[in-house]
């Protein structure tokens, strides 16, 4: 029998549940994406974009 609590047992394919304890903050950067400003305004200024758009087009159908 494990040690193992439940939820942190494996079983074939499955994925790899944390740890039951938080990570050391000197670890976490591994796990982080970089972080990249400009990329991400670009994203931001795209959905807004889009988002704007559609509302446009459903007041023009609204308004038929």
């Amino acid at each position: 029998m494990s040690d193992k609590p439940e939820h942190n047992k494996l079983e074939s394919d499955e994925c790899v549940l944390p740890p039951d304890h938080p990570l050391p903050a000197d670890q976490l950067g591994r796990y982080s994406p970089e972080r990249d400003f400009y990329a991400e305004r670009d994203i931001a200024d795209y959905v807004e974009g889009q988002v704007q758009r559609d509302n446009q087009d459903e007041t023009k159908r609204q308004s038929r």
